[in-house]
Parts: structure tokens; sequence; C-alpha cells
């Protein structure tokens, strides 16, 4: 087992239930690698060599649609034991020749606080959200492209907050890019391979750094965490992974369908098809728009500091 240690690199993060769950469902994911089967493929022997490998094959995916699993437990206030929170998602993902990304997101959660489904489309008009829940109602929320525009320019000053609804999200989760992320707050080692429910896979084991995430946002919910995640041994999809804390499962994800650049009708990515309710900014909305509050402020303080 080898270790692998690297500097922060810019990547993707996860949040978690507590700042509207179901927007932390976003997109993104690895490549298909074209086989030849009278060529070996190569095999990485560390974490580095895997995120190399990784990254050639991730830039031929132009789009996909993806089905997961999501199971979450978490401590809800005034209770003693976890409490689980059981989703699906369904992801949809487009880029043409020129890198225009689109996207479509359904989550579908039910949480100890009742039932939630979140759809959050992104197009070159910006970011629209459609939210329903037991407990708050319909809600239709809008990303204008000026605030999406300074969201994606956090990302790039930042290097590690992609939380909010545009920033990429979900979607740096699944693409390799999340293993560098992963390495500002915790140590990363190549395992040998495995069989996942038929699938041959490499695993790489996360430990949480002792020191280093002092100042760090965490790329899940809890930074003090182990996880295992498992990526196809042939095309390096996340096929699944685990987040344990003290011995105990607090969070795993698993992808159960996989299909690499499909052909959407037009009509997906279209903010029409979110329903006939009318969108409102979401920074008028203090609850739905906190986590890009905080992104903004992290924002202007990294920029007073330079």
């Amino acid at each position: 087992m080898k270790t692998l240690r690297f500097s922060a690199l810019r990547g993707g993060s996860f949040a978690h239930l507590g700042g509207m769950m179901g927007l932390c469902f976003f997109l993104g994911l690895g490549g298909i690698r074209a086989q030849n089967p009278s060529i070996k493929p190569i095999e990485p022997k560390t974490v580095r060599d895997l995120v190399e490998i990784a990254k050639k094959a991730q830039k031929k995916l132009l789009g996909y649609d993806l089905r997961a699993e999501i199971l979450l437990r978490m401590p809800i206030p005034g209770r003693k034991k976890l409490e689980e929170t059981l989703g699906k998602a369904r992801i949809r993902f487009d880029r043409d020749a020129q890198g225009k990304e689109r996207s479509r997101v359904l989550s579908q959660l039910k949480t100890p606080l009742g039932t939630m489904s979140v759809e959050t489309l992104r197009n070159s008009k910006g970011v629209f959200i459609h939210q329903a829940s037991e407990n708050r109602g319909e809600q239709w929320y809008k990303i204008g492209p000026e605030l999406m525009a300074k969201l994606d320019h956090a990302k790039k000053v930042l290097g590690k907050d992609q939380s909010s609804p545009g920033g990429g999200g979900i979607g740096n989760f699944f693409k390799i890019s999340f293993l560098e992320a992963l390495a500002r707050t915790h140590d990363l080692s190549l395992k040998s391979k495995m069989d996942l429910m038929g699938v041959s896979c490499w695993v790489v084991h996360a430990t949480p750094k002792e020191s280093s995430t002092k100042g760090e946002r965490p790329v899940l919910p809890s930074a003090a965490s182990d996880m295992d995640l498992y990526f196809d041994a042939k095309n390096f999809i996340l096929r699944k992974m685990i987040q344990t804390l003290r011995g105990k499962d607090l969070f795993t994800l698993t992808v159960r369908s996989f299909v690499p650049n499909p052909k959407f009708e037009k009509q997906i990515f279209s903010e029409s098809s979110l329903g006939k309710g009318k969108f409102q900014d979401i920074m008028e909305d203090p609850i739905a728009s906190a986590t890009i509050r905080a992104t903004l402020d992290r924002l202007r303080n990294a920029e007073k500091k330079k």
C-alpha cells in the first residue's frame, strides 16, 4: 500500500443535508476509455497514477445519464441516535464542442423531517431550481448569469468550494479531481483491486490528516472521517463511496447505472420543463441562499488578502 500526499489542488466539494440537501446532488462523472483487447491497459501503482490515467479518459466524455442511490446517517437535534436519509438521484449532463455545459439533476429524498424533491437545471441562462418538501411546500429559484459568473470565479479563486448549486458540486465529486480536492484534508492510499457487484474496481482509502485541515472547508460533511472509494478499473467511474466515522457508516453513495454520451432532447435542458411556477431570485430567500452568501464572503476575504 502506498500513501499519496499532494498539495492543495483545486477540486469539488460535497455539501450536506443542513444546507438544502437536495442541492448537493449536482453533476459530473468520469469518462469512458476506448478498449483495445490487444493492448494491455496500464495499471496504476499509486493514487497519482490513477488520477493521471483517469484524467486522460475523462477528456473523451461529452455527456452522460447517471442514476445513483444515497444513504446518509446524521444526528438530529434532540435525538440520541443517528437518523437515516434515503435518496435517489438522476443526473443528466451535456457538453457541446465549445465546452458549454448543460445539466439537469433530480434528487428525491426521504428524510427524518419528511420527504423532499429537488430538481436543478443549469443552462446558458443560469441555474433554475424547483424544490418541493413536506415542510416548506414548493419553491422555484433562479441564479442569474451575473451571480453564476461570481460563483464560477469563486470556484477558481478558492479552489475548494463547489457546494453552491451552480458550482459543479457532485460533478466534481464523480470526476477524478475529487481525489485531488480530498487530498487537502486526507492521506490517500491505493489498495488492490476488488470485485464490487460484478465490477472490478480500484479502491482508494482516505484517512483524515491530523493537523493540516485547519481553516479548510471539508470536502464532505465530516472531515474527520475515513472513506473508501471504488473506481471502475475499466473506465474509472466512481462506482461507490463509503464514509465512516469511529467505525460507523455515515454516508454511502452507489452508482446503479451510467450511460456515456447519450443524445438528449433539447427540452430536457429548458427551464420551462420544470413547471409553471414563477422563479424567484435565490438571494431573496435567506435560507436557500445561505451557502451562496458564505461562498461570496469567503471570496471577498480571499481577495482582500491578495
